[in-house]
């Protein structure tokens, strides 16, 4: 690993990254490859295992569990509900698909089980399903057909939720499948607004896969870290707090 200088985003990648590698990581190891206290690497470790992204040991750190063990998609979508409601009703997105029952004459384009579920029986609108793999947790397709099927269209609007998003590492996800399948869809589309709630805004995940460059618009809840909302408006990007 390179002992330039990081910053804390740079760095929970590089030890993420390194974990994934090795299996196993140690707060010395890191402190002499990065250059820094031992303090510091336990803070920043800490900080991962509060985003359930490693599990801390006497030392060091061993692998959270891997994507394929993240809670299923029904315990997850309770978490942080109201929240949730509030950005699905000020997105008309994805989050909440029921928002988008008053609208008519829309083709939608997803990869997600429980969004087209919800889609079927609303009228005046078109459905396309992204072919794939099912990843059973997240109730979701992904891999290579999807991508390709993804390659053939001109979409408008790119509604995306995330596992994390930060200042230096942009919109980032635990699966590299799903990451891939959501960049397909960034590539498309025109416009992309991503939709998260106020826990993931400064969260760090393994898979980059948007940078904020590549992001119009950030809808979360009021609650989000001030500090993070103002640095990502420098990049341009339009913050509506719902």
């Amino acid at each position: 690993m390179a002992t330039t200088k990081l910053f804390p985003e740079e760095r929970y990648r590089k030890i993420l990254q390194e974990l994934e590698s090795s299996g196993r990581i140690s707060v010395e190891d890191l402190s002499k490859a990065f250059g820094i206290s031992q303090v510091t690497i336990r803070s920043d470790l800490q900080y991962l295992a509060s985003q359930k992204l490693l599990v801390r040991t006497h030392g060091g750190a061993i692998p959270a569990p891997r994507s394929d063990d993240e809670p299923p998609f029904d315990s997850r979508i309770d978490l942080h509900t109201p929240e949730k409601e509030r950005i699905g009703r000020a997105a008309a997105a994805l989050v909440i698909a029921t928002h988008l029952a008053n609208k008519q004459d829309l083709t939608i384009v997803t990869n997600g089980l429980a969004l087209a579920n919800r889609m079927l029986m609303v009228p005046g609108i078109t459905l396309y399903l992204v072919g794939g793999f099912l990843r059973r947790d997240a109730l979701s397709l992904i891999g290579h057909l999807g991508e390709d099927f993804l390659a053939g269209l001109n979409m408008q609007t790119f509604f995306v939720s995330a596992h994390g998003l930060s200042v230096q590492e942009g919109l980032t996800e635990m699966s590299a499948q799903e990451a891939a399948v959501k960049e397909s869809f960034i590539r498309h589309a025109r416009m992309t607004i991503a939709a998260l709630d106020s826990s993931k805004i400064g969260r760090v995940s393994l898979h980059s896969f948007a940078p904020l460059e590549n992001i119009q618009t950030i809808i979360t809840n009021a609650d989000a870290p001030f500090e993070q909302l103002e640095k990502m408006k420098t990049y341009g990007v339009e913050i509506i707090l719902a």
